[in-house]
Formats: C-alpha cells, sequence, structure tokens
C-alpha cells in the first residue's frame, strides 16, 4: 500500500529521471545499448506517452516497439495482460528459435 506521500515521492521521481542526466546526450546515450530491445507502450497511456516509447526505439540500437491498444490507459499492463504477454514472447521466442528459456513452461504463453 502506497499513502499519498510515497505515491507523490514515486511519481516526481519518474517525471524527473532524464538517462541523460550525467552522461551526456540523451541519443548518446540510448545508442550505447548493445542488448536487444523490446520496448512497450499503452496507446491510451498518459502517465508514459506512447511518444516516449517511440522515441526510445528509434534511439535504441536492435529495439522492437510493441503497442498495447487499451482504452485503460497505464494500468492496461495490468488489465491487458494478454497482449503484454503475447508481446513479449514473441520477442523472445523470435529471439531464441533454437534455445528457450527454462524459465518458460508449455502452455503459459498465449497464442
Amino acid at each position: 500500500r502506497f499513502d499519498a506521500v510515497s505515491y507523490h515521492r514515486l511519481s516526481k521521481a519518474m517525471d524527473s529521471h532524464d538517462v541523460g542526466r550525467d552522461r551526456g546526450d540523451r541519443s548518446a546515450v540510448l545508442q550505447r545499448i548493445g542488448a536487444r530491445t523490446l520496448v512497450i507502450g499503452v496507446d491510451s497511456d498518459v502517465l508514459f506517452p506512447l511518444s516516449e516509447q517511440e522515441f526510445l526505439a528509434e534511439e535504441i540500437p536492435n529495439a522492437e516497439l510493441g503497442v498495447i491498444h487499451s482504452p485503460h490507459g497505464h494500468d492496461a499492463f495490468l488489465i491487458d495482460y494478454g497482449q503484454l504477454t503475447k508481446l513479449i514472447a514473441d520477442f523472445l521466442f523470435n529471439e531464441f528459435k533454437s534455445f528457450k528459456p527454462t524459465t518458460f513452461k508449455k502452455g503459459l504463453i498465449l497464442n
């Protein structure tokens, strides 16, 4: 449970985070990411707008953008978890065709 002050401080921390702070230009910082990356956005999210996720996907090398279509805004990742699961599974299993992580069991991934 969060009280109002905790939620306020957490929100301020998220709003003030800058990946380029003390590292240089944001684009240059994101270009240094070497991992294959899945960026997921929600088309109705006003807390983390889709435009921000599109920016990340464009700037990070080898990044893919997945979009959850939902009227539920930021909470869509909790409510529309089927879409989230499918995006993650497609990303992982397209990468790991010959080696599938053992943490996934048959029937867990939605088709």
